[in-house]
């Protein structure tokens, strides 16, 4: 390097603004022809007179909504390959324009799916998008909901090689916060939502509130194509009208363009400078904030479930647990009791594998002192059942000095709160029933998991099971 030279911290210039289109229309159920006529002057309109880098349609809106099964069967449902779509990657192409447009998607003859198929600048398929959260009677009998390999980012190439991260979701997807916060972590910018939203009791709340909230939230903008009016055509009547209000959102939940409930067909359009919004989000950053909080475990109950075993039954969280008294025990606790009474068999519900990454550090070498336990119990003359409880007893050692070391205060391993007893099976640290809390009675069914008994065995008696009981720091029962 010569002495003259001078390094210069380079940042990448800022993308032009990019006009994004949404297009809010009716839609003729069951006619595709009528409707691919729509989109090719919609397109050649927001290309040609609006400078529009994308356009975004409403939902299902090559087929129509509420398209009957007979409808859909006699080629209102199309594959991906189908001539319709071909024409409108053709016009892509030729308009330089990238086109999000929702149609029925027949994958199989026994298999449809709300879509929406997203072409690039260039009419190459970017993007085929199936719906994950069908609405109401109408969709889930007609439609196969989208897996989860569906949420994903997508790098979408415009005009001008101007490449923009957008992720796709359709209506009713957008009212579960999990879809836009999964793409926006993958580092989607823009996320484009397809809509038929219907009148009712709660029409506005949609697109007033829940579409700002999910820009907000997410750092993301939101171009939001809702169908107007009646369904033009329509026989099954799922949804009788539509309530326009489409709309393109900025990351920080204010409006850059709103359309009303009925416009007569309008192409509401929006010049988006996607790297102007730092600010807004150096001040509330949400989601490097939420990845700090994640790695701690505080959102350790978001996480999914363990697959079940083959000793494990299923359990409904919708009902459990209930308030308890004030004082008083919660139905974990009362379910451990009976299991102590020996009545277990309806009472075992997989509730006792909640994630709680605190709880596996903690419990380390008493839970393999408590397994090495139970499996010693088949094996005679073989020393494990005492090295076993010789490691209990070393665990329950090592949490006498843990409690006195912080003034007779050790978490529980369940619940990750100050307990003040200890399992006298493995030397567990955990919470007793008398505190109000469910944890014990969770423990003394995962010693009767571990013994090896399952829910579809015969009922045991509570002497042919492993029950333990708290003990406090006095060694007296808690």
């Amino acid at each position: 390097m010569s002495s003259g030279a001078v390094l210069v911290d380079e940042k990448p210039s800022p993308r032009p603004p990019t006009t994004v289109a949404v297009w809010q229309g009716p839609a003729v159920t069951g006619v595709t022809s009528a409707n691919l006529t729509a989109v090719e002057g919609v397109l050649r309109e927001a290309a040609t007179q609006r400078n529009a880098a994308l356009v975004v349609f409403p939902e299902l809106f090559l087929c129509g909504y509420d398209c009957s099964k007979e409808q859909l069967q006699e080629g209102a449902a199309v594959g991906l390959d189908s001539d319709s779509l071909t024409r409108v990657a053709a016009l892509a192409a030729e308009l330089r324009v990238a086109v999000a447009l929702p149609y029925a998607e027949l994958a199989s003859q026994s298999r449809l799916f709300n879509s929406c198929a997203l072409f690039d600048a260039t009419g190459a398929l970017a993007a085929n998008y199936r719906k994950v959260n069908l609405w109401g009677a109408w969709e889930k009998s007609t439609f196969c909901a989208g897996g989860p390999e569906e949420l994903r980012c997508t790098h979408l190439k415009l005009a001008g090689d101007v490449v923009v991260r957008v992720g796709l979701a359709i209506c009713y997807d957008l009212e579960f916060p999990e879809v836009a916060r999964s793409l926006a972590v993958q580092g989607a910018e823009l996320l484009l939502v397809p809509t038929a939203l219907g009148a009712g009791p709660l029409d506005a709340a949609t697109p007033l509130r829940t579409l700002p909230t999910r820009a907000l939230e997410n750092h993301v903008f939101v171009a939001y194509a809702n169908l107007e009016g009646p369904a033009l055509g329509a026989t099954t009547q799922a949804v009788a009208s539509f309530v326009g209000r489409s709309a393109i959102v900025g990351p920080d939940g204010e409006d850059i363009a709103r359309a009303g409930v009925v416009t007569g067909g309008q192409l509401l359009c929006a010049a988006l400078a996607l790297d102007d919004y730092t600010a807004t989000l150096e001040r509330n950053p949400y989601l490097s904030d939420r990845e700090a909080r994640l790695a701690e475990g505080h959102y350790a109950c978001l996480s999914p479930t363990p697959p079940q075993d083959s000793t494990s039954t299923t359990f409904d969280w919708g009902s459990y647990p209930p308030k308890p008294r004030r004082r008083g025990r919660a139905s974990a606790m009362i379910i451990g009791e009976e299991l102590v009474a020996g009545a277990v068999s309806p009472l075992l519900p997989d509730m006792f594998s909640i994630p709680n990454p605190t709880a596996e550090k903690q419990l380390g070498k008493r839970q393999a002192a408590m397994e090495g336990g139970t499996s010693a119990e088949g094996e005679a003359g073989n020393g494990t059942a005492a090295e076993a409880a010789e490691a209990a007893k070393t665990a329950a050692e090592e949490v006498e000095a843990e409690k006195k070391r912080r003034g007779r205060r050790v978490l529980c391993f369940k619940c990750s709160r100050p307990s003040r007893s200890i399992c006298s099976l493995c030397g567990t640290s955990i919470c007793s029933s008398s505190v109000g809390r469910p944890c014990f009675a969770q423990h003394v069914v995962d010693h009767v998991l571990a013994s090896g008994w399952a829910p579809s065995a015969p009922t045991p008696n509570a002497t042919q099971l492993p029950i333990p009981v708290p003990r406090d720091t006095n060694g007296k029962s808690s």
